[in-house]
């Protein structure tokens, strides 16, 4: 059976999400492969992409890629939106990598919307998703809005929670942003899993990169082993 391979620490408490999300749907799915994890410095790799040193990110990436694929893991994924903002850099590979903005952009046009909102960090937003969204027309926030996200999201990674007062902010903001003519909001940053109930009702879609991203690792598995 295929092994799967994580680049994780980007930050670590969605590496524990994605671990237990793939655990409970890979029970489910009764399959049982190895999971290895690469440890990803955040600070490094945030600092190098606020100097846009992309290559150097990728380098940096594409070598615990490469430790992931040495393990013996036949599928990797790295647990983060931001650095995929270097992924066009990423030198290719014998394991089949899972892209995580290829999921989010197959999702959405499965959806079938044309206008969404992105919830995330500040370069996230404001270049729509590192300008790959150009399919769809993109609900842009107000600037202040965008900052406020930016503080909620980092403050969930630093804090590797989302207490109740953060997750009714970011509720309000996703409705704020369908009210302004989004047809679907994404939360295009992985640590908003922690905030955003997959269950609750809420009279338009939410798209979760990260459990999107994990449900399509374990799709990728499945088929490995037809």
């Amino acid at each position: 059976m295929a092994a799967i391979g994580l680049v994780g620490g980007l930050g670590p408490a969605a590496t524990v999400f994605y671990y237990r999300e793939l655990l409970r749907m890979l029970k489910a799915a009764k399959l049982a492969p190895a999971i290895f994890i690469a440890h990803a410095n955040v600070s490094y790799v945030l600092e190098a992409i606020a100097g846009d040193r992309l290559e150097e990110v990728a380098g940096y990436l594409g070598g615990l890629l490469a430790s992931l694929e040495v393990a013996g893991a036949g599928i990797t994924a790295i647990t983060a939106v931001g650095p995929h903002i270097a992924a066009q850099y990423l030198s290719p590979s014998k394991a089949r990598r899972i892209d995580l903005i290829e999921t989010m952009l197959a999702a959405i046009e499965e959806l079938g919307v044309r206008r969404i909102a992105l919830l995330g960090p500040k370069k996230v937003v404001e270049t729509a998703l590192f300008g790959r969204l150009d399919r769809f027309e993109v609900v842009m926030p107000h600037a202040s809005v965008i900052e406020r996200l930016h503080e909620l999201y980092f403050g969930i990674v630093r804090d590797e929670a989302a207490p109740a007062s953060v997750v009714n902010e970011l509720e309000e903001i996703a409705l704020g942003l369908h009210d302004c003519g989004a047809e679907a909001v994404v939360l295009a940053g992985t640590e908003l899993s922690l905030a955003f109930d997959p269950a609750r009702e809420r009279g338009f879609p939410v798209l979760d990169a990260g459990r999107l991203h994990i449900d399509a690792i374990v799709r990728a598995l499945r088929v490995a082993e037809e």
